[in-house]
């Protein structure tokens, strides 16, 4: 997500990113499995290059006795760090011109960044996605080889069928998220999450899709959301529009 913001022109603000991409939901999900799972073995085997952290965690207790528990970010310990964070990105992206770049924050390149890549990318692709309507949204995941076969491969690289099928599902994503744009939902863009919000309903984009490819989410509930947001006989891109 980085490079693409950078490549859209602007800045993002890399040090809190990290700290939002931690705490989003499914990132913390994913990371609390991971330390419960870590901390159930203790068994030191004769190959490892280091103590199990439970028994690693259990000797820190016993260096450190007992303290006030200090939350305090690390990034406090740093005087100017905007600074910092622009020389960091400017020495990992230098071919960017990152020191030219404006700064912004993640409510801006939602719709600075994302949507206008994601029209650029519809557009590439606006005759296949122009004969599906939202409604009809289901027919091109059984169709998916039709839109397949259009993904071209990036300058240098012979994409295998799993990437090409993965980017023909981030195109389908990305033109239902327009749709539903056009229509007065909203996009909160952040680290680790692309979430559309219209009144009391939330929904990311990707999972929906997923949903919809597992059967999780059934013909007849898609209709009545199609029918709810006035989408079913929305085409997944217009040519006249993109």
């Amino acid at each position: 997500m980085t490079v693409l913001v950078l490549e859209g022109g602007f800045l993002p603000p890399l040090a809190n990113s990290f700290q939002e991409l931690t705490a989003s939901p499914k990132i913390q999900k994913a990371t609390d499995e991971i330390y419960l799972k870590m901390l159930q073995h203790s068994r030191v085997e004769r190959d490892s290059t280091h103590p199990p952290l439970k028994l690693r965690l259990e000797r820190l207790e016993r260096l450190c006795g007992e303290s006030e528990d200090e939350h305090s970010p690390a990034m406090d310990l740093l005087d100017d760090p905007q600074t910092l964070e622009r020389d960091l990105a400017a020495f990992i992206f230098n071919t960017l011109k990152v020191a030219e770049l404006p700064a912004a924050d993640w409510e801006s390149i939602g719709a600075n960044v994302h949507v206008q890549a994601w029209r650029a990318q519809v557009n590439r692709h606006v005759d296949i996605l122009a004969s599906y309507t939202v409604g009809r949204l289901p027919d091109l995941l059984a169709n998916l080889p039709v839109l397949t076969r259009s993904i071209a491969d990036p300058e240098g690289t012979l994409l295998t069928r799993e990437q090409r099928t993965g980017q023909a599902r981030q195109l389908i994503w990305k033109s239902l998220a327009l749709k539903l744009l056009d229509r007065g939902w909203r996009l909160e863009a952040r680290p680790g999450t692309l979430l559309l919000i219209k009144g009391d309903q939330e929904i990311i984009p990707a999972d929906l899709l997923q949903s919809l490819t597992c059967e999780k989410v059934n013909l007849d509930s898609w209709s009545a959301f199609c029918e709810n947001n006035g989408l079913s006989d929305q085409y997944l891109a217009a040519r006249d529009h993109y």
